[in-house]
């Protein structure tokens, strides 16, 4: 089992990535790219990296 101390540096790491997401997503946004495509975008990058994992 993990112990809390674990859980909170887990907890804090997954913050930042949103942090920095949002900030990557509406800087994709500004530049013209419409939701549907930035959607779009990360939907094929997410499948990409699912056919990359080791199985």
């Amino acid at each position: 089992m993990l112990e809390e101390k674990d859980l909170q540096k887990m907890l804090n790491i997954v913050k930042r990535i949103q942090f920095q997401l949002q900030y990557t997503l509406s800087d994709l946004y500004k530049c013209g790219l419409d939701t549907a495509a930035i959607e779009n975008m990360l939907i094929s990058n997410i499948q990409e990296d699912n056919k990359k994992a080791p199985r």
